[in-house]
């Protein structure tokens, strides 16, 4: 897997150069800094900001490893997606916790990035919404209920964890809702949302 893919760089003859963005993918953990180089997450998450801060796109998915990649990550020896189900072994458990603490470095890193960069009198982070997390609540057994969801920036108020009921089940596109609303995207629903998620 490339370390960056869906980039495109055309010439608009009114706009000139312009970054078209389908998707950002940082692997560069995954397949560590070659000799003598710094480990490559913090550069590729750089085009982040900057793809957001120059109006490039509005949308930005970024997908930091690819899950059946064996990460280059002191005292890891599987692949991501393998070490997720790992059927309760001691060993796989703790291999896969460093694999998930370096992806949430990755995170940092790109939060760091937003909040140091200023637009229209607050940090871009501000005027940004950034989500983060998982399609699957427990990788183990393939459970897709109480999702770890992760939501920074976008005017939200943060600094809290929300948990809306293991039984309850709420649908995360609820959440999807509303940050659409939150973006000025008026709408009652979007894919199988309930409504709108408050907290």
């Amino acid at each position: 897997m490339p370390d960056l893919f869906g980039l495109e760089m055309t010439w608009n003859n009114e706009k000139g150069f312009q970054l078209n963005v389908a998707a950002v993918s940082v692997d560069a953990f995954a397949r560590g800094p070659r000799e003598n180089e710094k480990p490559r997450h913090p550069v590729d998450l750089d085009l982040v900001p900057l793809i957001v801060q120059t109006d490039s796109s509005r949308v930005v998915s970024v997908m930091i490893q690819d899950h059946f990649v064996i990460p280059k990550v002191a005292g890891v020896s599987g692949n991501h997606h393998n070490l997720s189900h790992h059927g309760q072994d001691k060993a796989k458990i703790e291999q896969l916790q460093k694999v998930e603490t370096e992806i949430v470095k990755c995170l940092g890193s790109l939060l760091g990035r937003m909040k140091s960069k200023s637009e229209t009198g607050a940090s871009l982070l501000e005027n940004t919404s950034i989500l983060f997390g998982s399609n699957l609540g427990n990788a183990n057994p393939h459970h897709a209920r109480n999702l770890p969801i992760f939501l920074a920036g976008g005017g939200f108020k943060h600094g809290r964890y929300v948990a809306t009921g293991r039984t309850k089940n709420t649908p995360l596109c609820n959440l999807f809702v509303t940050m659409l609303n939150n973006a000025g995207l008026e709408t009652e629903s979007f894919g199988q949302s309930s409504g709108a998620l408050t907290w």
